[in-house]
């Protein structure tokens, strides 16, 4: 009988331990499995688990004060609405004291190619003149030495009388293009004063 009261016990407790392995390998192990699976998915996506679990906590914990917790809730969510608005202003502000910098840029980026332009222009103007300056000086050259060829065939005391006659610049531009025998002639046919005068001028000019 005792030894049958003995087997009896033992197949209990056999039953006993496999109900709870039964229990550790069929609910509680998969349970905690899935658990930790959900918890690296949810890391994975981007989900901070611990402050959903905090959060969650939290709305349960509100159940018993919830009057207290909607006060703060309204106080914390004007606080922040008015917070936002000041940086929105704020933002505003810096927006139009920057468009302002850039139209103040703008205008002096405009002024400055506008006198760029003025000035190309007036470089331009500068050097049609000279061009035209340097076209009438080589006109008048020309002229000069085809005059300058009629004194060199004339008497040289006609040629004299008459230069003696124009004023010095005339004079001097006649005589600058003789030839050196002619020049000598026409000058030694000249007044003392008025030779000494036109030699020193034509040694001015290089002649």
């Amino acid at each position: 009988m005792r030894k049958k009261m003995e087997e009896i016990e033992t197949v209990e407790e056999e039953e006993k331990g496999g109900k709870l392995q039964w229990f550790f390998y069929v609910i509680l192990i998969p349970l905690l499995f899935a658990t930790a699976m959900a918890i690296i998915i949810a890391t994975i996506s981007g989900v901070n688990v611990i402050s959903k679990a905090s959060g969650l906590a939290h709305q349960v914990t509100g159940m018993f004060g919830a009057d207290g917790n909607e006060k703060g809730q309204k106080q914390s969510g004007t606080f922040s609405e008015t917070q936002y608005k000041s940086q929105i202003r704020s933002l505003q502000k810096q927006v139009t004291e920057k468009d302002k910098e850039i139209s103040k840029l703008q205008s002096e980026l405009d002024k400055s190619q506008q006198n760029n332009l003025k000035m190309k222009q007036t470089v331009s103007d500068l050097k049609q003149q000279l061009k035209k300056a340097q076209q009438q000086q080589a006109a008048n050259q020309k002229k000069l030495k085809e005059i300058a060829s009629t004194y060199e065939n004339m008497n040289p005391e006609n040629a004299a009388a008459i230069i003696q006659k124009m004023n010095d610049q005339e004079a001097t531009g006649i005589l600058s293009q003789l030839s050196s025998e002619t020049l000598a002639n026409v000058l030694e046919k000249m007044s003392a004063d008025k030779a000494a005068k036109y030699t020193q001028m034509l040694g001015r000019t290089g002649t």
